[in-house]
């Protein structure tokens, strides 16, 4: 059993394998995904058994629990952002926007246990 937290900075895939484990087990007989935490250096590893008749179910199984964790991996991303929209207007009052691209928050990854939310402006490369 195995305890870690969400993170923005993870992934969610559908993974395929072609191997048999030294147990014996074929792990071409299960429908996989991993969950990659870049921040924590881990990937794990989770399957649904498959046989040939339940195929499909095991399929949509799989997909299920991907959507589910992804859904809640980005609840968690969006939970750290204030209410805001992209701006590429300048604003008049402000001369360092007239050349901006783009606005808006960032997320930084700072180390294993924290991030921070940038306000950051895309600029065009200066003359």
């Amino acid at each position: 059993e195995h305890s870690f937290s969400l993170s923005p900075f993870a992934l969610v895939r559908n993974c395929k394998f072609q191997a048999t484990t030294s147990e014996g087990i074929d792990l071409s007989d299960f429908k996989c995904f991993k969950v990659s935490l870049f921040t924590q250096g881990a990937c794990f590893y989770f399957g649904v058994r498959a046989t040939k008749a339940e195929e499909r179910e095991a399929e949509e199984e799989r997909s299920r629990w991907v959507i589910d964790i992804s859904r809640a991996m980005r609840l968690v991303t969006q939970s750290l952002f204030p209410p805001f929209s992209i701006a590429c207007e300048p604003i008049d009052t402000v001369a360092l926007t007239q050349r901006r691209l783009l606005a808006g928050y960032l997320l930084h990854h700072d180390d294993m246990t924290i991030a921070s939310v940038l306000f950051c402006e895309l600029h065009p490369q200066g003359r």
